[in-house]
């Protein structure tokens, strides 16, 4: 008589439905799978291209207006309100020894939040959410460039070199952290 009446009934049609799909599910990927895969996002510096963390990325922003700081470096563009929080911008392009990055339309900002630092860097372009398997991992080349303090590795796909930028390594350095002029 139960089973009657779920058959009929609202419940008993969502506890078939959820039947038939555990039966029909395909398995979950294995842990060793998900460890395999490394993501980023990408970016382009100087006609190179990078790929950053995700754990580092806060958030890609167009690049925002910004007041300028008087006594700064000149790749401190100054000071953005983001939602109510003050964000320092840096121009990277400018503190690595390149061009402005930030007279494009395609430049972006990628903010970085770490302990108590909030600040957000300029690139040409962002090219989104990279994903990497081991097998993609390769040296860093082209090796002597300023950016090499915060390039941590590199991977090699679709006949692209992608270097590993840490934007932490970078919000962690004497340069970064000491912006007056």
């Amino acid at each position: 008589m139960m089973s009657e009446l779920q058959q009929g009934s609202p419940f008993g049609l969502l506890l078939q439905l959820s039947e038939t799909g555990a039966r029909n599910a395909l398995p979950l990927p294995d842990e060793q799978t998900l460890q395999d895969d490394w993501r980023g996002i990408g970016f382009r510096l100087a006609g190179r291209t990078y790929v950053a963390p995700m754990t580092e990325v806060d958030e890609v922003l167009s690049v925002p207006v910004c007041t300028k700081v008087p006594g700064v470096k000149n790749w401190l563009n100054g000071i953005a309100n983001i939602r109510g929080r003050l964000l320092a911008v840096v121009d990277l392009g400018v503190m690595l020894g390149h061009q402005p990055c930030g007279s494009s339309s395609k430049a972006r900002l990628l903010s970085i939040k770490k302990d108590d630092l909030y600040s957000g860097v300029i690139v040409d372009e962002v090219f989104g959410l990279q994903t990497f398997s081991s097998h993609e991992k390769a040296r860093p080349n082209e090796l002597g460039s300023m950016d090499d303090a915060f390039v941590s590795g590199a991977f090699e796909k679709d006949g692209e070199h992608w270097k590993v930028f840490s934007l932490y390594r970078l919000a962690e350095s004497e340069d970064f952290l000491n912006v007056s002029a």
